[in-house]
């Protein structure tokens, strides 16, 4: 009894931990958004390199869209470096 108490505890806290991690995440997905039309240049292809990244594990198709806007955006402005990383990150999330 007492080992299934500290279970259902565990799960409890996990849980909780869990949704706070969404909340945060969603506030940091929720700042970068706002930045993108306050922005130009490289530092817009920085963003959405973020985005991609942080959308991984939260909606893998807003992820691949926002790499794929990096990708195209970046070579539009010739920034190599952050055509790289748009690829590394969808890479990673296909």
């Amino acid at each position: 009894m007492k080992s299934l108490k500290l279970l259902l505890l565990v799960l409890i806290q996990f849980a909780g931990t869990q949704d706070l991690a969404a909340q945060k995440n969603k506030g940091i997905l929720d700042s970068l958004e706002k930045l993108i039309p306050l922005q130009k240049d490289s530092s817009l292809v920085q963003t959405l390199n973020e985005l991609t990244w942080q959308y991984r594990m939260v909606d893998k198709e807003k992820a691949i869209e926002y790499g794929n806007k990096a990708i195209e955006y970046g070579k539009k402005i010739n920034f190599n470096k952050g055509v790289a990383q748009a690829y590394n990150d969808l890479g990673i999330i296909y």
